[in-house]
């Protein structure tokens, strides 16, 4: 994103708060460009695209690497100006997960409902073979 000189056009965006809005205006100062999901030619030039789309193709998800969807302006900044993460480290008591803002609407995803929305698994023992015990569950819980 470069930096561009412009006024702040809110865009009709209800903002939560002050700090919301502190943070749509600094972020309304940049370019937004389409992107896609991958760069082919980046890819490519590192001979990298044939073992990425292997990849993404037994998943199912091939079509990723040639998506060319225009990007929405308002909602990628009313969304980015309303995210924050919390995680355990950062709150003794209360919500843990993701929270934002699109369209004047809150939400709020807790670590798992991430993971089962991005169809991730959410437990260790939902993975074989990996033990329930070990230096990963004294330091991450």
């Amino acid at each position: 994103m470069a930096a561009r000189n412009r006024r702040v056009d809110y865009m009709g965006i209800e903002f939560k708060d002050d700090a919301q809005r502190t943070q749509f205006e600094k972020l309304s100062k940049l370019t937004i460009t389409a992107t896609r999901y991958a760069n082919e030619t980046c890819l490519r030039t590192l001979g990298l695209f044939d073992s990425v789309d292997w990849m993404f193709n037994q998943i199912g998800w091939g079509h990723f690497l040639t998506l060319r969807h225009p990007t929405y302006e308002r909602i990628t900044l009313e969304f980015l100006s309303s995210l924050t993460y919390t995680y355990a480290q950062r709150v003794r008591h209360g919500f843990e997960g993701t929270s934002f803002r699109l369209f004047g609407q809150d939400y709020l995803l807790s670590h798992n409902e991430i993971g089962n929305l991005l169809q991730f698994q959410t437990s260790l023992q939902s993975v074989d073979g990996v033990p329930s015990q070990g230096p990963w569950t004294t330091e991450y819980g």
